[in-house]
């Protein structure tokens, strides 16, 4: 990363540093769109994060999720993919029938998934799955960061408000991370 954002090892002297000491947002915002990341969308979940609402929204995640599917493919189910789950379901039923007091499963008429139905019918499960640790991560960088002691904020480092204002970005950060 070749500025320090205000945070960092880098003096004035580093050649990494830009000439103001102050934050270059627009390497900022270039390195969450490598991530992946809109910041638009990030700055505006974080307005809200984690306050009146989850941390990670099935919503934001299908919407991440489809488009990691798109780019990887996603091809039909088709009747030879059906028959060979059926037939693989058969076996597991066999085999649970012998070792288990459960009942045997129904048939279903679709027992297979492309990545797209398998991602549409689990995200909100997901989401919630992962919400505690999200939750968990995010308050923990908050804590640090409201641990940092004020007082010792000299000319250039952070003040306490200002990690007041970036505390909800990182939560917000944190959660479209995981």
């Amino acid at each position: 990363m070749s500025g320090n954002f205000g945070f960092g090892f880098g003096g004035p002297d580093d050649e990494n540093s830009n000439e103001n000491g102050k934050p270059n947002f627009n390497e900022l915002f270039a390195q969450l769109s490598n991530f992946g990341l809109n910041p638009q969308t990030l700055f505006a979940a974080a307005s809200g994060a984690g306050a009146n609402g989850p941390l990670i929204s099935p919503d934001v995640l299908r919407d991440v999720a489809r488009k990691f599917v798109a780019a990887q493919g996603d091809l039909p189910i088709g009747s030879q993919d059906i028959a060979q789950t059926q037939v693989a379901l058969d076996i597991a039923n066999t085999w649970l029938d012998d070792a288990t007091n459960f009942p045997a499963l129904s048939r279903s008429n679709m027992p297979a998934w492309s990545r797209r139905e398998w991602l549409d019918s689990t995200v909100t499960n997901w989401a919630a799955l992962i919400e505690p640790l999200a939750d968990g991560m995010a308050t923990a960088l908050t804590n640090v960061l409201k641990q940092t002691p004020i007082s010792e904020a000299s000319e250039g480092e952070v003040s306490g408000a200002e990690l007041a204002a970036v505390a909800p970005i990182m939560r917000a950060f944190m959660g479209s991370l995981i």
